[in-house]
């Protein structure tokens, strides 16, 4: 991961701190809109959801699963996900490479499906951010997992 992110910074037009911390705060801005559209999200505006939030060329890899790839499968995704009204999720780490950025988040929301008990998931998203001609971020890759184990596997 160092490596890559050395990579993309060298190959980088060397930024100032104002410009960052512009992105930062772009950025900040990109995932308190994308929360509020999260706790929002179901099968009726899954399709701006994911315009707003992915790149045209983003895969994400959810746990469990395979790669998704592309907005238009990110779009039938999101049309099926289960309702997330009191999903939760903190930048825990943040660093700007130029035309792209890295971002650690924490997430956490209570699931309540017929048949099962009532759990609150907590876990980690890891998501590589690229800026967009436009100038808006949008998510370029995403994985995250749950910090809950599956059961029966083993732990360590």
């Amino acid at each position: 991961m160092i490596l890559f992110a050395w990579a993309i910074s060298s190959c980088q037009p060397k930024k100032t701190a104002i410009d960052t911390e512009k992105d930062k705060t772009a950025i900040t801005e990109w995932n308190d809109n994308g929360l509020t559209m999260v706790r929002n999200l179901n099968k009726d505006n899954a399709e701006t959801f994911v315009k707003l939030t992915y790149s045209e060329d983003a895969i994400i890899f959810p746990p469990n699963a395979k790669s998704i790839i592309g907005q238009e499968a990110l779009i039938g995704f999101y049309q099926n996900y289960p309702p997330m009204s009191d999903f939760n999720q903190k930048i825990e780490e943040m660093e700007v490479f130029g035309d792209y950025a890295y971002l650690r988040l924490n997430y956490s929301f209570p699931i309540n499906q017929t048949g099962l008990n009532p759990y609150i998931d907590t876990g980690t998203i890891f998501c590589i951010m690229r800026k967009q001609n436009d100038g808006n971020w949008k998510i370029w890759r995403e994985i995250w997992n749950s910090d809950i184990s599956v059961p029966n596997v083993p732990t360590l």
